[in-house]
């Protein structure tokens, strides 16, 4: 896309870093995962095959997002890395709703 604010880009990469070091439960307690099941979360993470690995910081440049960054209302598909490799696994991530800071949150964890 080009056009992601550096901003989002920051958060975004924020949240995949933690991802990447593993505090699954940690983010969970803190409303980084919405409202998804703890243990539906760590079946999804331990089912795909490989290491999570941080993406280098290029990725973070250009990623798919929908929505109105403007009106905070939307959502960033981006690929996670394993293995040091792009793979097909996606974080969603989407802005919390009803908020007066922005604050963005792994809606989803899916292979599309």
């Amino acid at each position: 896309m080009g056009d992601v604010p550096e901003e989002i880009r920051a958060e975004v990469k924020a949240l995949i870093s933690l991802l990447v070091r593993g505090d699954i439960a940690s983010m969970h307690r803190h409303g980084l995962f919405g409202k998804s099941d703890l243990e539906v979360i760590r079946e999804v993470l331990e089912s795909y095959p490989g290491e999570m690995t941080m993406p280098p910081d290029s990725a973070f440049l250009d990623f798919d997002m929908y929505g109105d960054v403007k009106t905070g209302t939307f959502m960033a598909d981006f690929p996670l890395w394993f293995d040091g490799a792009e793979s097909d696994f996606y974080a969603l991530i989407a802005q919390e709703e009803k908020s007066m800071k922005r604050r963005l949150y792994v809606y989803d964890l899916r292979v599309p």
